[in-house]
């Protein structure tokens, strides 16, 4: 952004790359160098721009011939605050206007175009394959298509189910049954559940010590269930007509599919 500065390109671009991957880890070749870190981004309203930040990177130390543009790259990425998709191409820009880097797609990489929106911008949750696939082909998403839930409905956007259930901000309310230790008769507990719409779901269980136990549903069925390091004892979950007999450790819950799916 100074007009002292100007625009300043590098003599073999191919040696600057960046691979943002969807698990939101990061990989750069800078010159010489490569880098290895992770990234978030946040879109605004229209889609095409919003808030982007890097985590550390982790970069290597090699000594580049000079001119190289690595080691600026490197110290410029923590400063990076937001993003612009524009023809095609990425646009990074600095904080308090320090300068805006342009990336073009790597005409080596596949194209993105047709690739499915993830969640985290109203792209679904799941997806099913519809044909049969030779694993020494290139990838493609024409052989994917959302996937229904048990409900019958596509989830589309991210799950919050567990934030909101973290916050104590739940569906419905109610209670199930609960036996603590293994041969002991069942007792009902207070739960609250907090749904996110496509059979997605979290479960907080009240105990009578007072702590909560929360049990994760995915596509109607348990999943998982938030245990310390302290505790014992393996997740395991089975089907007895419309329950979900849930076991961790020594401790057993009957979740019934309504308190899940709703209705």
């Amino acid at each position: 952004m100074d007009d002292a500065t100007g625009t300043v390109r590098p003599d073999d671009p191919s040696r600057y790359t960046m691979r943002l991957d969807r698990d939101g880890t990061v990989t750069m070749r800078l010159d010489c160098n490569r880098g290895r870190g992770t990234w978030s981004a946040r879109s605004g309203a229209d889609g095409a721009s919003g808030q982007f930040e890097f985590g550390p990177l982790a970069v290597t130390r090699a000594r580049c011939p000079p001119p190289s543009m690595g080691e600026k790259i490197a110290a410029h990425a923590e400063f990076v605050r937001s993003y612009l998709l524009k023809d095609g191409r990425l646009y990074l820009s600095l904080m308090a206007d320090g300068g805006i880097y342009e990336w073009e797609p790597d005409p080596d990489e596949p194209s993105a175009a047709g690739v499915p929106a993830p969640p985290e911008t109203g792209g679904p949750r799941d997806w099913e394959v519809t044909a049969t696939l030779n694993l020494r082909e290139q990838p493609s998403a024409e052989a994917l298509r959302p996937a229904a839930s048990p409900d019958g409905r596509v989830a589309k956007g991210p799950d919050d189910s567990a934030l909101r259930a973290g916050e104590g901000r739940f569906d419905a309310t109610g209670t199930i049954r609960r036996a603590q230790w293994r041969g002991q008769p069942t007792a009902r507990c207070e739960f609250g559940v907090a749904r996110a719409g496509g059979s997605y779901a979290t479960v907080v269980i009240k105990k009578p010590d007072g702590r909560t136990r929360a049990v994760c549903f995915r596509m109607g069925k348990p999943i998982g269930a938030d245990t310390s390091e302290a505790e014992s004892g393996e997740f395991s979950a089975r089907r007895e007509g419309d329950l979900n007999v849930i076991r961790v450790g020594s401790e057993g819950y009957e979740i019934p599919d309504a308190v899940a799916l709703g209705g």
